[in-house]
């Protein structure tokens, strides 16, 4: 559920393909204190709830404390869930990664020259989802697509969603693009 976001390149033999999933780095100064703010919350919860383990075997109990990151923390499997958040609850590199980002931006977006497919889930309370079209003006000829009912953890809701999103973009810009074509 909090693994670090991958980044997904697709090789063919003429180009390069890139996902980016929920990307971080473009949030106003108000969304990057609510961002860290419910990830702060969620990692006091993790460290300081009494029966945290108790409270991750129940749905609701998931719900209250992955709502943030996830679209439907109910489905969770508990077990992952309380190997999840003892995890998220004790990684050292959270607030040294707060801290090494502050004020800054991705560089190059506005020269990136291959294709780019931004995901976002319409549930992302963290990196709230607007922040998507920010990417997608930002980045030539990206596609921005909304991943219904997800979170900011699309992998963790529905990684067979996330992987046919992926392989579409990937499938449908290989048979655009002039290589492909019959000769």
């Amino acid at each position: 559920m909090w693994r670090a976001k991958p980044r997904i390149v697709f090789a063919s033999s003429s180009s390069a393909k890139r996902a980016a999933i929920s990307p971080a780095g473009l949030a106003s100064p108000r969304e990057l204190v609510w961002g860290r703010g419910v990830l702060l919350s969620m990692r006091w919860a993790a460290r300081n709830l009494p029966s945290s383990e108790a409270l991750l075997r129940n749905p609701v109990g998931r719900t209250l404390f992955a709502g943030p990151a996830l679209g439907k923390p109910w489905r969770a499997d508990p077990t992952d869930m309380i190997e999840q958040a003892e995890l998220f609850g004790n990684a050292p590199g959270m607030l040294p990664t707060f801290e090494a980002l502050e004020g800054r931006q991705p560089l190059g977006l506005t020269t990136l020259t291959v294709p780019v497919l931004l995901l976002w889930g319409t549930k992302d309370v963290i990196l709230l989802p607007r922040q998507g079209r920010r990417f997608e003006r930002l980045i030539p000829g990206s596609e921005l697509r909304y991943l219904k009912g997800l979170g900011h953890t699309p992998m963790s809701d529905d990684p067979e969603g996330l992987a046919e999103a992926i392989t579409a973009f990937a499938l449908r810009r290989r048979s655009s693009s002039p290589a492909a074509a019959p000769a």
